[in-house]
């Protein structure tokens, strides 16, 4: 899979602020509206981009966490 110079400014925008609209991000990377769309749906259908989400506080929403994890090597 061959990214350009143009794929890589999108990714380094959305990855400051997956929110950045995009006329925001056609402004930041110095291209047409249309052509963010295009990269956009490209890199969603490579797989490049697998979604957008959000990161929540949870001891600001009031939850506790308590994780337990257990790790099993097996040589060979």
């Amino acid at each position: 899979m061959n990214l350009d110079d143009t794929d890589r400014a999108i990714l380094e925008v959305l990855l400051e602020d997956a929110r950045t609209s995009q006329r925001a991000l056609a402004r930041k990377v110095g291209i047409a509206q249309g052509t963010v769309l295009n990269r956009l749906r490209r890199l969603e259908d490579l797989g490049v981009i697998k979604g957008y989400s959000v990161m929540l506080d949870p001891s600001a929403l009031g939850w506790s966490m308590t994780i337990m994890a257990g790790l099993r090597i097996v040589k060979g």
